[in-house]
């Protein structure tokens, strides 16, 4: 399993790959997730307390086997840490 993580108006913005489950938390909270093969991956959400209330989250997971994560948040790039 890979993991990414970006830190975002105070929020701790998460996303996990392994080869057949990909999911998307914000701050701990589990708030999307996609299971099976793949080799590309869009999972969505919004921010849902605090600063940013309401923005849209959009985690981008590529490759079959964990390869790349990337973040977009309210339509911005945001940089992600492998952790």
């Amino acid at each position: 399993m890979k993991a990414w993580e970006a830190t975002y108006k105070g929020h701790t913005i998460r996303i996990e790959q392994s080869a057949l489950t990909r999911k998307l938390f914000i701050d701990g909270a589990l708030h999307a997730e996609s299971s099976g093969l793949s080799t590309e991956t869009r999972l969505f959400a919004r921010i849902g307390r605090g600063k940013g209330w309401g923005e849209p989250v959009t985690a981008y997971l590529r490759g079959f086997l964990p390869e790349s994560g990337s973040l977009v948040i309210n339509e911005t790039n945001v940089d992600v840490t492998e952790t």
